[in-house]
């Protein structure tokens, strides 16, 4: 008979700081028989502690069970999620398929600890990445159909595949509130930094007029505030004069397509705390 497997998990705590609150999660692992393999903790401006603890327990632990304890214990927000699970996800893409094209290479790779389930699009032009990945492809045009309807036809369409995840590769489309709320699950988006300045379509090529240093990209969680939600990952490049518009786009999607990957990193790998519009990242 094979013996049972300890219990591997990854424990977020939100709670108001006082002193001994390390010392009490701390303590309980290890009287709970657990053994503690990383842990990080910071107290924001403000006064909220926050606290990272990635812990094995012996077989028969539930994570329900260290949730409870240790939210009454913290009188905090706890999160207590098995560690190494896969996210169940779906990728929304609309033309441009940079991203999209690089978060699933990277799944198959096995660099992000991502299944994606499928690919959902306003557009027929990647149901070819959909076949190259053996992953269901979700063709809902924009055409003839209202916002509402469209949307409706979506969240129909995603049912079936019980997501965890739901990521806006350069997916186009304004979701509304609606929308975000009957999802059940949270929303990850990426644009470029040039926004609000440079809005809509050739963004890149006004940027390049206007003469800007300096083009980045953002990764966030989606909000029924346009690309305003809590950001998880940022990264920025200098510009010179040397680069012409196709310079500047080019280097945008790469930077694009790498602050998604690190954004669903660090959320699968539960590093993500949120505080209100803020997060807090604790490293990979």
């Amino acid at each position: 008979m094979t013996p049972a497997s300890p219990l591997a998990v990854v424990i977020l705590v939100v709670a108001p700081d006082r002193p001994g609150l390390v010392a009490d999660t701390t303590v309980y692992v290890r009287e709970a028989g657990g053994n503690i393999e990383e842990a990080e903790q910071h107290t924001m401006h403000g006064g909220t502690f926050v606290q990272r603890i990635r812990a094995t327990f012996p077989p028969g632990r539930e994570p329900a069970a260290i949730e409870r304890d240790i939210a009454a214990l913290t009188a905090g927000r706890v999160h207590v999620h098995r560690a190494g699970e896969r996210t169940r996800a779906a990728l929304f893409v609309s033309r441009q398929g940079h991203a999209a094209y690089d978060v699933m290479s990277r799944v198959a790779l096995g660099s992000l600890p991502l299944d994606v389930t499928c690919i959902v699009s306003d557009h027929p032009i990647h149901a070819d990445l959909a076949r190259r990945f053996e992953v269901p492809f979700i063709e809902v045009p924009v055409a003839g159909r209202d916002r509402e309807a469209h949307e409706a036809e979506v969240l129909a369409a995603l049912a079936p595949h019980r997501v965890e995840l739901v990521i806006l590769a350069r997916y186009m489309r304004i979701l509304t509130a609606g929308f975000l709320d009957r999802l059940g699950c949270p929303a990850i988006n990426v644009h470029h930094s040039l926004l609000p300045a440079f809005i809509g379509a050739g963004a890149y090529e006004r940027a390049w007029a206007r003469g800007v240093k300096l083009i980045g990209a953002t990764a966030h969680y989606a909000t029924v505030d346009l690309d305003e939600g809590p950001i998880i990952a940022q990264a920025a490049t200098q510009a010179s004069h040397r680069d012409g518009p196709d310079d500047l786009a080019r280097r945008g999607r790469e930077l694009e397509s790498a602050v998604l990957a690190e954004a669903l990193a660090a959320h699968c790998e539960h590093r993500v705390v949120l505080d209100g519009n803020r997060t807090i990242i604790f490293e990979g």
